[in-house]
Parts: structure tokens; sequence; C-alpha cells
């Protein structure tokens, strides 16, 4: 059995550990170094610190791990020694992180995970987390990594394409400009509006209070700036984190490499992908672009990681990838059961409420508070921005939602909040299927068709507005029964 790099360690720090260390530090500066009283006045504080260090060597001591042909070992736990023997077979996915400022000490952090859900880690958590040295890891490869096919099958994103479709299609940059302008020019409204307030029932003004008043004031340009400074760093890195992306079939699976200053290689089983998940924003839907996640146990689990097969690229370059890397999931024509045509009013109308609704509101305030007109006209319009875009993708929800039975898999199409969904999934990942209904879909004779597909926890996907007779129909054509 062998133990991790030694700078696994720090992993076992507590989280507080290095504030401990500012006040130490800067007391020994104080004291320009002068030992022998910087540890009488602060030897309690030392203490504290060396226990917390001693008790992330021990739990470091007492993780152990061995690499065979067909398995992995894991020994783990101080009083309650804890055992784990995971078959490469039952592994879904591995994560190989060459974090930037590891690799000059050639530690790789690698992640296991299965289908199996863990009693006692978080729902975030792989099954194993190790940190190692990368003499280790080859050696683990050589065991578990995949052989490649004699015709080397590979796919390499480009990075001015993704770049371009990125910033061009981002909902995130969408809504920032969105909330921006409604800041900007809201705040400039009711500036104006409180300077006439102000101007009226003060006579006496100074220079600077109109400069605070009027225009932009100045906690909307700081909101807007901790805005915009935040969608920057989430997209630079983010893009930095698929660069490079790059996969590459093999007969058991698909290996998958991305990042610029830290490197991810990703090995999956591709026995174990769950469902493929094409999808769009009413944007990337006009322009035939496209994006492609795939579910599969320990791809993608991590904070603020995305389970991305295929970045956002042109629909045609989406189908050639699907049909290289994932036969499986390309979805062949079948039998289709879309929306009734006279359920359309079930789409349309909450945002035709909502269209309505803000006009009444916009009258009611402009014939109570005239003096308030711009700025009510100002939110009005914001407001039916929205509401017509809700409008445009409920329609577009529409004409697209449905089921379709092809062979050997299942393709459903839905929509949520205000992004498109094309889920295939193979037979022998569905988990169940319900169907069901409310009070006025039991008039019209509307459902909801509920899919759930395999992982570690099931997947719901809600199809709604789709003609129960149909949906039976789908339904015993997967072999299930409906009574």
């Amino acid at each position: 059995m062998k133990r991790q790099h030694p700078i696994a360690i720090l992993r076992y720090v507590s989280k507080n550990f290095w504030l401990l260390l500012i006040p130490l530090l800067r007391g020994l500066l104080a004291l320009r170094f002068d030992f022998y009283n910087w540890l009488s006045g602060a030897y309690l504080d030392i203490l504290v610190v060396l226990a917390i260090f001693g008790a992330a060597f021990f739990h470091w001591w007492n993780v152990n791990f061995c690499i065979g042909k067909k398995r992995i070992y894991v020994r783990t736990g101080l009083f309650i020694r804890e055992s784990m023997k995971i078959p490469y077979t039952s592994i879904t996915a591995v994560l190989i992180k060459k974090s930037f400022a590891m690799r000059p000490l050639r530690a790789v952090t690698i992640l296991l995970d299965t289908d199996s859900s863990s009693t006692v880690n978080k729902r975030e958590d792989p099954d194993v987390k190790l940190i190692i040295r990368e003499k280790d890891v080859d050696k683990m490869l050589t065991y578990f990594k995949m052989e490649s096919d004699e015709k080397k099958i590979c796919y390499k994103s480009n990075r001015r394409r993704m770049l371009f479709f990125s910033l061009a299609f981002s909902s995130a940059l969408s809504g920032l400009i969105y909330f921006g302008t409604f800041l900007i020019q809201g705040g400039r409204l009711v500036g104006n509006e409180l300077e006439e307030r102000f101007l009226g029932a003060v006579n006496n003004v100074t220079r600077v209070a109109e400069k605070v008043i009027y225009g932009i004031t100045p906690v909307t340009v700081g909101i807007i700036i901790i805005l915009g400074a935040g969608w920057l760093y989430s997209f630079i890195s983010n893009y930095l984190r698929h660069i490079n992306f790059e996969l590459e079939k093999s007969k058991n699976g698909i290996q998958i490499k991305s990042g610029f200053f830290s490197r991810w290689l990703y090995y999956i089983n591709a026995d174990k992908v769950n469902y493929a998940d094409l999808r769009q924003n009413m944007l990337m839907k006009i322009f035939r672009v496209m994006s492609v996640n795939v579910s599969c146990s320990g791809y993608g689990k991590q904070k603020n990681e995305i389970p991305v097969f295929v970045p956002v690229t042109g629909k045609k370059n989406v189908a050639e990838v699907m049909e290289k890397f994932l036969p499986e999931f390309s979805s062949d024509e079948g039998v289709r059961y879309d929306v009734k045509p006279s359920y359309i009013m079930k789409f349309l109308g909450p945002p035709s409420v909502l269209i309505f609704a803000i006009i009444l509101l916009f009258s009611a305030v402009v014939f109570f508070f005239p003096e308030w007109y711009s700025v009510a006209l100002f939110a009005a319009a914001m407001g039916e921005i929205v509401a017509v875009h809700l409008l445009i993708v409920n329609l577009a929800a529409f004409l697209s939602n449905g089921v379709e039975i092809c062979k050997g898999s299942i393709v459903v199409r839905y929509c949520k909040a205000f992004g498109f969904h094309n889920v295939i999934a193979p037979l022998d990942k569905i988990s169940e299927i319900r169907i069901s209904q409310n009070f006025l879909q039991k008039l019209n004779g509307s459902c909801n068709f509920l899919l759930y597909t395999r992982g570690e926890r099931a997947t719901r996907h809600r199809i709604r507005g789709l003609q129960l007779c149909d949906a039976e129909k789908a339904v015993s054509q997967l072999g299930y029964s409906t009574n």
C-alpha cells in the first residue's frame, strides 16, 4: 500500500488554518525576528497551529492506496478503518487534473467515480479523490487506459470559433446587457425625477448634491462594475478551462482533454453514459448552433464544472461528432408524438397574460402618479421585453416539444425556463416513466410526460402539453403498461 503525495497534507488542513498564520507572521515581523520573545508571547497560537497541522498529517498518513491490474484499493480512517475495492469495469469516469501550481511537484489529483451513490460523501463528491505522484498515475493508466482504435478518431474544437460562439450566444452576457441597461437607464430616469422633486422643494441646491443626484448614481456604477467583473472572470476562467478541448475515441470509451494553465484529462466509459443533452437558447436556435452535454457519473460533477461533450458549434458539426463518438445517441427517425395544435394556449397563455398585466400596471401607475410617467414607461418597456421573449420561447417550445421513439433510444424535446433541451437516452438507461394530469389537463385531454434516466440519482425530464393518448402509445411502444 502506498500513501499520497506529501502535498496532499495541505488538503486535510482546516480551511481557517491559514488565517491563524497571519497574526503569527505579523508578530514575528513586528519583533524583527526575535524568536525568543515571539515564542514566549505566541506559544498558545503556535501550539494550535501545530495541532491542526498534526491532525492533517495523521489523516494523510492513514490514507493508503494500491493500484492493481483489475482494481484499485483504497483504505482510509484513523479509528474506524474503511476499505474500498473498485474494479476498473465499474468506474464510469476518471478525472486526472494537473494543477498549474502542483505541476512542478509532479503531483496529480485523481478522481474516480461510479454509478453507486455514497451514503457518506456529498452529492458532488467523487467516490475516490487522491493526490498522487505522476508515476503512480502512469502505472494506473497502463491497466485502465483504453486502447485506441487502429484508425484514430479525434475531434478538436476550434479556438476562435468557440470564443466567438461563447461570446455571441452567452445567456449570461445577454442577461448582463439587459440588467445593465435597466440599471443605467433606470437610475438615470429615477435620478432625474428625484432631481426635479428635490429642486422643487429646496431652492438652494449645491453643485455637489446636483452631481450626486443627476445622471447615473455611484451605486448603479458600482453594481455594473461588480456584475461586469464577475461575468468577465467567469467567462475567462471557463474559456481557459475548455480551451484546447479535444475528444479521442478508444475501444472502451472516450478521452477528453482540455485546459490551458491547468490540464484536465477525463476518461469516460461510453457504456456508462446515461443520456446526451443537445442544448440551445432562443438565439442559438435561430442561428442553428448548439452545445452537447452528457450525463455520466463523475463527469462535470465538481464545483463550477459543466459536463460538456461538444462546445458551442454548428448543428451540422454536432451531428458529425455525435455520429463518430456516440453513435448510439444519434437520433434516427422514429415515431414522433408532438403537442396537439389545440393546446397552443397552454403555452402562449401565461406570457400573454403577463404582457397585458404589465400594460395594466403601467396604466394604473400613470393614472395615480402621472409625474412618474417616464420612469413607469421605461420599467414597463423592460418588463415587456422579458414577457415578449418568454412568449417567443414558449411558441418555439410549442412547435418543438414532443417525444420520439427510435430504434433502441428515446428522444424527448422540451423547454425549461429559456433553454431548449433535446435529450437522447438509450432504452436501457430509462429508470421510470410517469404520465401525470392536473384538473385542467383532464378537461382538455393533455398530460405531462415524465422521463427519468439512470445515474447516481435519477434525472427528470418533463414534456408538458402532450396528448394523453399519444403519451400512452409512446409508453406501450417502449414495452410498458399504462394500466
